[in-house]
């Protein structure tokens, strides 16, 4: 991707094409099935031009999706006394568990700082797991807050279930590569890095008449930020930079950033599923030549440093 100033790009509601797949085509075992096979060529095609598609029929309940929203909009309501008591700095070694204050990342290099605060959380590992003995990244316990009745239980609930999504989606893009995915993947979702994300966007000072908020996408073609629209009962896939790296440049990766010019504060809820730290990022399909071979966790260190580096940089 080459670099460019996105604080400059002009914007469009509409353009880039965003699918909406609904998993319960996909759950049949009948995959010659006419509603099966338009389901995987959907998320076959978005993936091959910009990484990012819809889904619904997910199976995650609306009850424990509003139980979330309501538990992150308690914990940032919390003072900045409180919140700093899970601190992200208190966390174990490297696993960046807790929260992370406003203004501790930005994204794209000679930008302002990401305007958002954040709680991190994923799979817990004893100290004593040889993973946290090492401080490997993203391995460690949780830090949870005190004081707040049902939080750590729905956050535990909600991580199974979008983690067995997450799975679920996977073995859905193995198959829409033509790869095997027990030959090919396991190896790669077993025991993956990942983590459940509260972010809060504080309102927006400046245009508040406009109340613009939501997830843009950039078109490289046009050079422009496209909005996706988002729907209540769907949920928003994004590959990401390792699956692209994994399949050569087939699929896409494509730059995307959070708005909220609006007088309201804007809760999301993303879950990152980044792959077992020992899997080589080495492509199974597409240019396979000159691509350099980085394990998972390399891939994650270099992508984590050089974004809170570039937080620190432009609040100090």
């Amino acid at each position: 991707m080459p670099s460019l100033n996105i604080g400059t790009v002009p914007e469009r509601s509409a353009g880039l094409n965003f699918p909406i797949i609904d998993l319960s085509q996909l759950s049949t075992n009948d995959k010659a099935s006419e509603g099966y096979c338009t389901a995987l060529q959907l998320m076959r095609s978005a993936c091959l031009h910009h990484g990012f598609f819809l889904i619904t029929g997910h199976g995650i309940s609306t009850d424990l999706q509003t139980r979330m929203f309501e538990q992150a909009e308690v914990f940032f309501s919390q003072t900045l006394e409180e919140k700093l008591e899970v601190d992200e700095k208190r966390a174990w070694g490297r696993s960046h568990r807790g929260y992370q204050v406003i203004g501790g990342e930005a994204y794209e290099a000679g930008t302002l700082p990401d305007l958002k605060e954040g709680f991190q959380y994923g799979n817990h590992k004893d100290l004593d797991h040889p993973d946290a003995v090492a401080k490997r990244v993203l391995c460690g316990p949780n830090q949870w807050p005190s004081g707040l009745p049902g939080f750590r239980e729905t956050m535990e609930e909600y991580h199974v279930v979008i983690h067995a999504l997450a799975i679920r989606i996977f073995k859905l893009l193995s198959e829409s590569l033509g790869v095997d995915y027990e030959g090919v993947f396991k190896s790669f979702t077993d025991d993956a890095a990942n983590a459940v994300r509260l972010l809060h966007y504080p309102p927006h000072a400046e245009d508040t008449d406009k109340d613009q908020l939501g997830l843009q996408v950039y078109d490289d073609s046009m050079n422009e930020w496209v909005g996706i629209t988002p729907r209540s009962d769907a949920y928003i896939v994004n590959l990401g930079d390792i699956f692209q790296r994994y399949t050569g440049g087939n699929y896409k990766s494509s730059l995307h950033r959070v708005i909220n010019k609006s007088s309201k504060d804007r809760y999301s809820i993303p879950y990152f599923f980044d792959g077992n730290l020992n899997a080589v990022l080495s492509p199974v399909t597409g240019i396979k030549d000159g691509v350099e071979a980085l394990t998972v966790e390399e891939h994650m260190l270099e992508r984590m440093t050089t974004s809170r580096a570039r937080g620190k940089k432009d609040i100090s």
